[in-house]
């Protein structure tokens, strides 16, 4: 008999549980969407029983669950009710140690009129209203204390929402802290959806990475990468004249992370933001001329793009001088000059914004040197130089192995061709067929007359085919001569 009483008596605790929760979800449903009536009718009805009776900390509804009934309550214009509700535990009341401090203080006077005196008091409500709309900050907009405080105040609604913003984004930092990461990332992202720059910030890198590191790099947070909403806060940082989120708002568009494909052209006003900032970094800026010039090369406008390449190296950004000096090399619009192409490789191997860019210049004016092209011929210091390239680790690194074979081999300088056109038939990079057909041609010479090695006529029919298959055709000449010596 006792275990059928105390069955049911957990049962109708249970069903009671139940139906407060049920009764407080609606509550919630009908302040969202804006029946603060309904709100308020559910309270005094069944909400109030539970929270009276049990006391905030005990309740099943939360320590936060309050807030839609002080909420429907400012929007009522039932001020007293609104002072009660957040001292309705009388247990926390006459202890006076709500977890905000001093609201107990607060008189319908200060709801109604939120004098100077109570701002402290003001912020300390705020932060808290804000906290419960956290994972849908579309709604603070609406929240009855923000327009009362707007309306008594002169403080405009997105004033007030950028305020809270920023609680939101401590409230987000403070719960990495303490590893709760799930409300720590729907508080950043809200706290982004309301301007809060710092979010902005943070929530546009996270949100296109996938992933960020917390509580100081000892921690990662992977998320859903999300390329439409990185854009969106990228984009409101952009229009707050933040050069980076212009380049990567330039970025989205030109790759064709915004509607599936690229668009230069929507692009390019992006890129030329960031590049005409004189406040953005030198690198920055740098990146973003030669955004400008690859949009008006994808968009067919090569004057366009010449003229842009010239401007940024004239201003002193040299991460298009190898494509510039592309340029002067050749006719295009009557721009070739030779000489004006040496001068810009030259400046190009100063750019600290891209290595590659560095080296590739580099290995230009190594080829000029070699063959006197807009300078005086110097085939020592080209080949010191393409030697040098070929010992990094880099992509060109082979063109400059087959360019050392090549010119090694006519300076007779046979040893050292042998080396590095070697290098270039066991290199596993994706080498064009001609290069390696030229560079097997000249090894089956050598071997043939005994060039730096000695003299073998198999070794040279071996390279001979090689070169062969990769459609030399020199070395096909060589074939048909070989097999009729038939040695």
């Amino acid at each position: 008999m006792h275990r059928l009483f105390t069955a049911i008596f957990f049962l109708f605790l249970l069903t009671a549980g139940a139906s407060a929760q049920e009764h407080y979800s609606e509550a919630i449903a009908a302040l969202k969407s804006g029946n603060y009536q309904q709100c308020y009718d559910l309270y005094h009805k069944h909400v109030l029983k539970e929270l009276k009776s049990k006391g905030m900390d005990q309740s099943i509804l939360g320590r936060d669950s309050y807030i839609p009934y002080f909420e429907a309550c400012m929007a009522l214009g039932k001020y007293d009710e609104a002072v009660k509700a957040l001292t309705i535990n009388e247990h926390l009341m006459s202890r006076k140690t709500w977890i905000l401090g001093e609201w107990w203080k607060l008189d319908k006077n200060d709801l109604m009129m939120w004098p100077a005196d109570r701002t402290p008091l003001t912020k300390k409500l705020l932060d808290k209203v804000v906290l419960f709309y956290g994972h849908d900050a579309n709604l603070l907009p609406k929240s009855p204390l923000i327009r009362n405080i707007s309306f008594r105040t002169g403080r405009s609604v997105d004033d007030l929402c950028l305020q809270a913003g920023r609680s939101l984004y401590d409230a987000s930092m403070e719960s990495y802290k303490y590893g709760a990461n799930e409300k720590g990332y729907a508080y950043l992202l809200n706290a982004a959806d309301l301007g809060n720059p710092e979010a902005l910030k943070l929530a546009s890198q996270v949100l296109n990475g996938g992933w960020f590191s917390v509580n100081g790099g000892r921690d990662t947070v992977h998320v859903h990468q999300d390329y439409d909403r990185a854009f969106r806060y990228y984009k409101a940082l952009a229009d707050q004249d933040d050069p980076y989120s212009a380049t990567k708002c330039g970025e989205y568009y030109f790759y064709g992370k915004i509607g599936g494909k690229k668009d230069p052209a929507a692009a390019l006003p992006w890129y030329r933001k960031a590049a005409e900032d004189e406040k953005a970094p030198y690198v920055l800026r740098d990146l973003s001329y030669k955004g400008m010039a690859d949009c008006y090369h994808e968009t067919g406008d090569s004057l366009a793009q010449f003229n842009t390449l010239r401007q940024a190296y004239e201003k002193g950004f040299y991460y298009s001088c190898n494509e510039l000096g592309q340029f002067y090399m050749s006719d295009s619009f009557g721009s070739k000059s030779p000489e004006k192409a040496f001068e810009v490789y030259s400046k190009g191997m100063e750019s600290k914004t891209n290595e590659y860019i560095s080296l590739a210049c580099r290995m230009h004016l190594a080829q000029m040197l070699l063959l006197g092209e807009g300078c005086p011929k110097n085939e020592d210091k080209g080949i010191a130089e393409l030697k040098e390239l070929s010992k990094i680790d880099f992509a060109l690194s082979d063109i400059a192995d087959i360019l050392l074979t090549e010119s090694l081999y006519s300076r007779s300088e046979y040893a050292d061709a042998m080396k590095y056109g070697l290098k270039v038939y066991e290199s596993e990079a994706k080498i064009p067929d001609v290069a390696k057909g030229m560079v097997c041609d000249r090894i089956a010479r050598m071997y043939f007359n005994g060039r730096g090695v000695p003299v073998d006529k198999e070794a040279a029919r071996m390279w001979w085919e090689r070169a062969e298959k990769f459609g030399n055709t020199n070395a096909q000449d060589a074939m048909l001569w070989i097999r009729s010596l038939k040695f």
